[in-house]
């Protein structure tokens, strides 16, 4: 569901990084627990394709493509991290806790301390969108020549199209 939501808020603002910001607002405010602010974010990296699906719109066949490629490799990557969601945030949680106390003296989060937990959230949740990221492209690196068949596949050529085929 959030996932979801994640996903229209990053449509109606037309902007990722407006609606990251939104999120680790909500998160810091005590709004939204991580887990849920980490679905939302999720549905950001799917909302942000719409821009490129919307441009492509009056493009030429190669840049619907490229859009489709880019919608394509973030709704894959958002399926495989959701189902290891739960596990991802508990490794993220104690690498942050643990590379933060190498710069703080007191770094130990008090449980009763709400500010200091909803910081160390906002640093969860950032490291758990750049570390999301790094990985779905060490993952569907790969996949890539499969991408580009998928996108010729779902759009086609259309008569008297100025683009050429390379493949």
């Amino acid at each position: 569901l959030f996932v979801m939501v994640g996903a229209l808020v990053t449509v109606i603002v037309q902007s990722s990084t407006a609606a990251m910001a939104i999120t680790l607002t909500l998160l810091y405010a005590g709004w939204l627990p991580l887990e849920v602010a980490a679905a939302m974010v999720l549905g950001e990296n799917i909302g942000t394709t719409i821009t490129a699906e919307l441009a492509s719109l009056i493009g030429n066949t190669q840049s619907k493509r490229s859009a489709r490629i880019h919608s394509l490799f973030n709704i894959i990557g958002v399926c495989w991290m959701v189902m290891l969601l739960p596990w991802v945030l508990e490794f993220l949680t104690t690498f942050v806790q643990n590379f933060t106390s190498l710069f703080e003296s007191n770094a130990k989060i008090k449980t009763d301390d709400l500010s200091e937990v909803q910081t160390m959230n906002t640093y969860i949740l950032a490291a758990f969108h750049t570390t999301f990221n790094i990985l779905n492209v060490a993952l569907l690196i790969g996949f890539v020549p499969w991408l580009i068949k998928m996108s010729i596949k779902t759009v086609k050529e259309k008569a008297g199209d100025d683009s050429i085929d390379t493949l």
